[in-house]
């Protein structure tokens, strides 16, 4: 019985060292196969599981390979660094869907407000409003029945701007006096709440009303000139009834938002405690009549907007905004690839795909590499088209809109039958054509780093009397009988400005 127990031992303990000869062979006798023991291996080192590869990495077909951020192409979920691949797109990870205000709910948590009151889902209550607990109070803090101002750092005294034209910036002789007000415009003073000193200013925009506060200058200056604006603001109680609120905050000059005065927009519910800095270089006019500060909110959305320490300086160095990387432009997603879906805000007709797939990366686009891609059957068309809002400040003068946008015609062909068909590539706003249609008979030169790849159009315009809310913009390749073609488009602007 000894032998035959001594025997198994003896097999046992081959069967364990020919599983580790094995795993030794697996992993190659190199610096490859160390690292991948270790899991360390880097970029483009072999592997055969993703543990092998260094934090970030996962090994794709054989290979450890850069896990992609949202919107980036994928395979599998592990390729992702949301760790979601859906439909060979990295993906967000899923949030569950906070519910807008007016809604039943039993938690706070669950309200895209933050506050569940009395069941319901509810903004919260600025100091002085009547409450019942601290966290419906934008301070944070309920006293006998009212909202009182939570426990904050003094705030500094306001400083003096040297060539700042607005006159009472920081609103310390608390009132409005020296500024004409429009909409729902207030005075707060809550203890260590102002950004500078004691006072500022509330603005509440309600549903498509614009809330502004502005004063009359007649300051003159040289047309190379430009001015430096710049006001500290907080958004307080943001929300909406739909999943696409949205609000904005800006400032204008003699009534109008310029090109260059890119708004700060809002796009979900917020309630900010901290003051953010609004700091833009706006283009000179010869003559400034009035400066101004406004907020905006979609339909659907309410918000309150505190404002405090503002300043228009003049730009004595002759200092110009540049639009190349679209500065004020109205257009939403104007490149393509500035959400986790390619193609958000924009509406199609036909065969139109937002994608990145053969994208040259000598173009002009460096921040992403997604374009829209239309392409047009014969006697047929594709389009995409999105309205974009001009800002609703009252007793404006005429103003010019100009679009802009780059192209390049991917493929085209036609049949022999029809040797005289094209293609057309138009620009309409508003459903009226303001250029003449680009003729496409040909695919464009693929001219290299030279950097002329892409086509660039910007010198189209409309003048118009109004500001207006949901105007159309529209891009469209449309093709004669017998002939087709694919475009692709990036760069999409709308520049808003005064009519010279």
């Amino acid at each position: 019985m000894r032998s035959t127990f001594d025997l198994r031992l003896l097999l046992a303990s081959l069967v364990c060292s020919l599983a580790l000869l094995r795993t030794a062979s697996a992993i190659p006798a190199t610096e490859d196969g160390l690292l991948m023991a270790r899991g360390n291996a880097g970029v483009g080192k072999r592997c055969s599981a993703s543990p092998q590869c260094k934090t970030g990495l996962y090994c794709k077909r054989g290979s450890c390979s850069a896990k992609r951020d949202v919107g980036g192409p994928c395979y599998k979920n592990n390729g992702c660094i949301s760790g979601k691949c859906v439909k060979s797109r990295c993906a967000a990870t899923s949030t569950p869907t906070l519910l807008p205000v007016g809604s039943k709910c039993s938690t706070s948590a669950a309200c895209a407000s933050g506050y569940c009151g009395r069941s319901k889902c509810a903004a919260k209550l600025a100091d002085g409003e009547a409450c019942y607990k601290d966290n419906g109070c934008t301070s944070g803090k309920c006293t006998n029945g009212k909202c009182g101002a939570g426990t904050t750092a003094p705030t500094n005294p306001p400083v003096i701007v040297a060539g700042n034209r607005v006159s009472n910036p920081s609103f310390e002789d608390g009132t409005l006096s020296a500024y004409t007000t429009k909409g729902d415009v207030s005075i707060g003073s809550a203890p260590g709440a102002a950004y500078d000193g004691t006072y500022y200013a509330i603005l509440k925009s309600a549903q498509g009303v614009t809330a502004s506060l502005g004063q009359s200058t007649s300051v003159k200056r040289a047309i190379t000139n430009s001015y430096q604006v710049k006001f500290q603001y907080r958004v307080r109680a943001l929300s909406g009834s739909t999943s696409r609120p949205f609000c904005y905050i800006a400032p204008a000059i003699n009534g109008l938002a310029e090109a260059a005065a890119e708004p700060d927009f809002f796009y979900a519910a917020v309630n900010q405690t901290g003051w953010t800095e609004y700091n833009k270089l706006l283009q000179s006019e010869p003559t400034i009549n009035s400066i101004e500060i406004f907020t905006f909110c979609n339909s659907v959305t309410t918000a309150t907007f505190d404002v405090d320490a503002l300043s228009y300086v003049q730009d004595l160095q002759g200092g110009h905004p540049n639009n190349i990387n679209n500065v004020g432009n109205l257009i939403m997603n104007a490149k393509f690839g500035e959400y986790a879906n390619p193609g958000a805000y924009w509406s199609t007709e036909g065969n139109v795909q937002f994608t990145d797939a053969g994208y040259p990366v000598y173009t002009v686009n460096q921040k992403n590499n997604y374009y829209a891609l239309l392409t047009a059957p014969s006697g047929g068309l594709s389009a995409i088209y999105q309205n974009y809002n001009v800002y609703p400040v009252d007793g404006v003068e005429p103003y010019g809109i100009s679009p802009g946008f780059v192209h390049f015609v991917s493929s085209f062909s036609r049949s022999a039958s029809t040797p005289d068909a094209v293609c057309r590539l138009r620009t309409t706003m508003n459903g009226i054509a303001y250029s003449d249609d680009i003729v496409i008979d040909a695919a464009s030169p693929d001219n290299g780093p030279d950097e002329t790849y892409f086509i660039e159009h910007n010198t189209i315009s409309g003048t118009f009397d109004q500001p207006g809310l949901d105007r159309p913009f529209r891009l469209e390749v449309n093709c004669d009988q017998g002939a087709q073609a694919s475009v692709r488009l990036d760069h999409t602007a709308i520049f808003a400005g005064r009519d010279k």
